[in-house]
């Protein structure tokens, strides 16, 4: 009888735990006596006077209070709103209940890695503070938290040329409501090198827009793409055959109508190494695509 349980490669990993993450542990198990003192008025934790985390253990400490099973949400967070004595440089959320305000004070840590797939708490205020921040973003997941860009409309080159301040680089959006975020980037992260968007439907969102928009600031730069489940014609995407520093390209269950308009724009990357795709376009058959 096969044991499927097996590890494939050799013996499982027995390692015991390092000092520095039995150390860890112990603070996250013990917080008020070792690291934080807890704010019952405002139910938040911050880091006690005179203490300083480094890059390496901040980063380490938000991975360890999950690894524990515990909810990652502001009152903990709160830490890391001394952006003087906490250095955050990666930072995964995916799944947790942090809110705008959260995200502003992280944000100020200079990310380097950020992760913000599934956090449902996300608005699109959030746009300003990681325009505002976001100059130091090297690899950003938005993933399906899509709604930061609900209630968004883009304007058109044409309406909005005399918004731009000379800089054709950076597109005006503006609320329904028509204010608010009139002459702000839609997300504006000049320097990423890998980027994830996930589910962008063109039903809810004026995704194809959304995605030049934000593509087209990091154009030059940009390394790693992946539009999985986006639901915009990828093919039509003329952003797409700009991306000269393209080398991986991840289009799963991207819907789309001419197979050769793309691969057109894609023989155009000269860089490009891979792309994995599973490409369809619900109603209509293989002939036709």
């Amino acid at each position: 009888m096969a044991l499927e349980w097996w590890p494939p490669h050799g013996w499982p990993d027995n390692t015991p735990d390092s000092l520095h993450d039995l150390c860890l542990d112990y603070c996250l198990q013990h917080l008020e006596q070792t690291l934080c003192d807890y704010d019952s008025h405002a139910a938040v934790y911050s880091l006690k006077e005179g203490l300083s985390l480094s890059p390496s253990v901040s980063d380490r400490l938000i991975k360890k209070w999950l690894e524990n099973g515990n909810v990652l949400n502001d009152r903990f967070l709160h830490i890391f709103k001394n952006t003087k004595h906490t250095k955050l440089k990666k930072l995964n959320l995916e799944g947790c209940n942090v809110t705008d305000d959260g995200l502003v004070w992280l944000l100020q840590h200079q990310i380097c890695e950020l992760n913000l797939s599934s956090c449902g708490q996300l608005s699109r205020d959030v746009l300003t503070a990681m325009n505002r921040f976001g100059g130091s973003l090297r690899s950003l997941v938005i993933g399906t938290t899509t709604q930061i860009f609900q209630d968004i409309e883009i304007l058109d080159d044409e309406d909005s040329d005399s918004d731009q301040d000379g800089d054709p680089e950076r597109k005006t959006i503006k609320s329904e409501s028509g204010h608010g975020l009139n002459r702000d980037p839609i997300l504006y992260c000049p320097n990423l090198i890998a980027l994830s968007i996930h589910g962008l439907c063109e039903s809810d969102f004026p995704a194809k827009r959304i995605i030049t928009s934000i593509l087209t600031p990091v154009k030059h730069k940009l390394c790693h793409l992946d539009l999985s489940g986006c639901e915009t014609e990828v093919e039509y995407l003329g952003c797409l055959c700009e991306l000269d520093s393209l080398q991986s390209l991840v289009l799963h269950e991207v819907p789309v109508y001419s197979i050769a308009m793309l691969f057109s724009h894609i023989a155009r990357l000269k860089k490009l190494r891979w792309v994995l795709s599973f490409l369809y376009k619900q109603g209509l058959s293989p002939e036709k695509i």
